[in-house]
């Protein structure tokens, strides 16, 4: 959207003169080169300013013809109007030469839209949402790495990304009229349906799960509906239940191995469509909309598949869940037929006491 150049350049402009320097702590090493960059900048700024203020004007004072939408300007006289010359003869002008009425005709529409802007710049905010980031089929234009943290991206060049690390060398090795728009946060993310035992990490909390940024850690399930992730971390930190925008797969550093982790992710979503004849051991989730509330998103292992009548199965959960007492709301172990306290009856009989269960296929 080539209206959204001015706010871009102005956020860049905002980002070398101060937002760099806030990101980084401070300005050493950048030197002469950002001085002359900052007024490459300015000067383009102005210029767009230059051309707003034209375009604003012919926006009041002209027309379009109304047959090849020529840009035609009425100094004064009646309103009878010819496309390239005066109506009564002489100011010969390129046109084609039809006559229309000045009052009928189009008006002339700005090609630039002052009203367009983009939010300040929180540098504190960008600090947080954008270090360790991974952006994914893109990398840096000119250390050749992939890109970890925040993105600029030129918004004149075909195909120039650029680091962290090296944008602050941008005006000795880029054009330095050129605009570069800062990406915080991944446009291409790979963090629907990761399968179990995908290595992710953490990345983009806020307030006190802001801790969790930065750790390394294994899908334990993905929970469809609600877009969140169940994991599981490390040294028995515990598991988290992490939105998926915060959750990004480790060891996709190049496009090879982010396409590879993608293909799985895209190959889950596929199997979620297919629920007959899965095999003896295939690993199953059941559903988020399943009518046991205890058990929708549950994990388990298909031990029987049984294709006549309703076509269910008989799975084996990872984790049975435990049951309360009817009569005194004590929570029992899930093997558990009767309840350790008042010797009450488990309802529902012990279908799931083993952790075995007999569902129907629509729900896994």
């Amino acid at each position: 959207d080539c209206d959204m150049v001015q706010p871009l350049r102005k956020q860049w402009l905002e980002w070398i003169s101060k937002g760099r320097a806030e990101y980084h702590g401070d300005l050493e090493g950048y030197g002469e080169a950002t001085k002359q960059h900052q007024a490459v900048v300015r000067e383009a700024i102005a210029r767009h300013k230059e051309l707003e203020a034209d375009e604003e004007w012919k926006s009041q004072h002209c027309r379009l013809c109304p047959k090849c939408y020529k840009v035609i300007e009425r100094t004064e006289g009646c309103s009878s109007m010819i496309c390239g010359r005066n109506y009564h003869g002489g100011n010969a002008q390129p046109g084609c030469g039809h006559k229309f009425d000045w009052g009928a005709a189009p008006r002339y529409v700005p090609r630039t839209d002052r009203n367009k802007q983009l939010p300040g710049l929180d540098v504190a905010a960008a600090r947080l949402r954008g270090a360790g980031v991974r952006h994914f089929f893109a990398s840096c234009g000119a250390c050749g790495e992939g890109i970890r943290g925040p993105r600029f991206r030129c918004v004149h060049c075909e195909n120039f990304d650029c680091c962290i690390k090296c944008e602050g060398r941008l005006a000795e090795i880029h054009a330095s009229g050129h605009v570069f728009q800062l990406i915080f946060e991944p446009e291409d993310p790979i963090n629907e349906d990761l399968p179990s035992g995908t290595e992710v990490e953490v990345f983009g909390l806020e307030g006190s799960a802001a801790s969790l940024n930065g750790v390394a850690a294994k899908v334990l399930r993905y929970l469809p509906d609600v877009r969140m992730y169940d994991l599981d971390l490390p040294l028995g930190g515990g598991q988290p239940i992490v939105p998926a925008a915060n959750v990004q797969p480790m060891g996709a550093d190049t496009s090879n191995a982010a396409q590879e982790i993608l293909e799985k992710a895209l190959a889950q979503q596929e199997a979620r469509r297919f629920r007959l004849g899965l095999s003896d051991g295939r690993r199953v989730q059941i559903s988020p909309a399943y009518e046991d509330p205890e058990l929708a998103n549950a994990l388990g292992t298909v031990v029987r598949y049984r294709p006549t009548g309703t076509a269910d199965y008989v799975i084996t959960l990872d984790r049975p869940p435990e049951w309360a007492c009817p009569q005194c709301t004590l929570l029992n172990h899930a093997a558990a037929t009767q309840c350790a306290a008042c010797r009450g009856t488990r309802p529902g009989g012990s279908s799931k006491s083993s952790g075995n269960m007999r569902i129907a296929s629509q729900w896994l």
